[in-house]
């Protein structure tokens, strides 16, 4: 549209609207809101119409009516993963730990060796998530890096697997993440939670602790206990980020750990 800047999602034939159909489905219907929204029915100049077409004929009305029956039957779909009963998920570096490669890994175009992201995933964002690989004597980490969008603050975007993580919901967890003692003045974590008063975004920014970095250049470990998750990749695509602030803002991180802290499997 004339004047606006682009937001391009692209359909792939329809894969983009079907994912987003079964997101939803795997929720637990107790916990899924009560309405689903298509944006939009016929809005040809922005393209995001569903309706009948001559580009995708009635295909899109087709899956609609299909996702719909299912929503209103409140039928769940069980994601298959090997997280599904596991207490944790851990992330540490591998052998590809940049914001390009990392997207390239997504994409399933290169690997991401093996054994590093078991569960939980140190996701790239095209705003203000970007890091370098750095290795400090014989420990990999990641580090904080230089974003277009702020030069008050940086981020580091974490994903949670979606087996594990939609059994969170409204639960309580903790994030444990172990950083080099050097660097910015401090860091916190912002979450996707379920109450919308707590945080920017009726709630996918909720913050959580605030750790003060004194630059000793010791390798720490610090907890962070986050209660009512929603893990619903509201926080810009991802579940929650860590915010790195003040000096420098760089921060290197070694591992990232999440376990569960209730019984949410019953």
């Amino acid at each position: 549209m004339p004047g606006r800047a682009p937001l391009i999602v692209e359909r792939h034939d329809g894969k983009t609207y079907i994912e987003r159909w079964l997101k939803l489905l795997q929720l637990n219907p107790k916990n899924r809101p009560w309405m689903v929204h298509v944006e939009t029915w016929n809005e040809w100049h922005e393209g995001t119409d569903i309706a009948d077409s001559r580009e995708y004929g009635r295909s899109y009305i087709v899956l609609t009516r299909l996702f719909a029956d299912m929503w209103r039957a409140k039928t769940r779909l069980n994601l298959a993963g090997q997280y599904n009963d596991a207490d944790s998920v851990t992330w540490e570096p591998g052998p590809v730990r940049n914001s390009r490669t990392s997207k390239l890994i997504r994409q399933g175009k290169i690997s991401n060796g093996a054994g590093q992201s078991k569960g939980l995933e140190l996701r790239p964002s095209g705003g203000d998530g970007f890091w370098k690989a750095k290795k400090f004597g014989s420990v990999k980490a990641v580090v904080s890096y230089s974003n277009p969008n702020s030069d008050k603050s940086r981020y580091l975007y974490f994903n949670v697997d979606d087996a594990f993580a939609y059994e969170l919901f409204g639960k309580t967890v903790s994030v444990s993440v172990t950083y080099r003692d050097a660097g910015c003045s401090s860091f916190r974590l912002e979450y996707d939670n379920t109450n919308p008063q707590i945080g920017p975004h009726e709630g996918a920014f909720r913050p959580a602790g605030n750790i003060p970095v004194e630059e000793n250049e010791e390798w720490k470990t610090v907890s962070f206990t986050l209660p009512e998750c929603r893990f619903m990749n509201r926080c810009n695509g991802a579940d929650f980020r860590i915010a790195v602030l003040g000096r420098d803002l760089t921060l290197a991180i070694s591992k990232v750990k999440l376990v569960r802290t209730d019984d949410v499997r019953n």
